[in-house]
């Protein structure tokens, strides 16, 4: 089983899902966020992982794939605020 994180293919998609993490954590004027970790990957890069799934012999088991960045929600969304 392949297992994927967040895909981003444009800059146009990660600034809709940052405008998503704020609004959605915003309460009143303050905004709380989590500082779990998340790693997105374009979706070529899932291809190519699934790509090599697919070709390996069976392994019974799950492969995690994401960017090797990662970041937290809440300095995600600081980043798009600041922009």
């Amino acid at each position: 089983m392949l297992n994927k994180t967040k895909a981003f293919e444009s800059i146009k998609i990660a600034l809709g899902f940052a405008s998503a993490i704020v609004k959605g954590g915003t309460v009143g004027e303050t905004i709380y966020l989590p500082s779990a970790l998340f790693q997105s990957i374009a979706s070529y890069d899932v291809v190519d992982a699934l790509v090599n799934v697919i070709l390996a012999d069976p392994k019974n088991s799950t492969v995690e794939v994401g960017e090797p960045e990662k970041n937290s929600k809440n300095i995600f969304a600081k980043k798009y605020m600041d922009m």
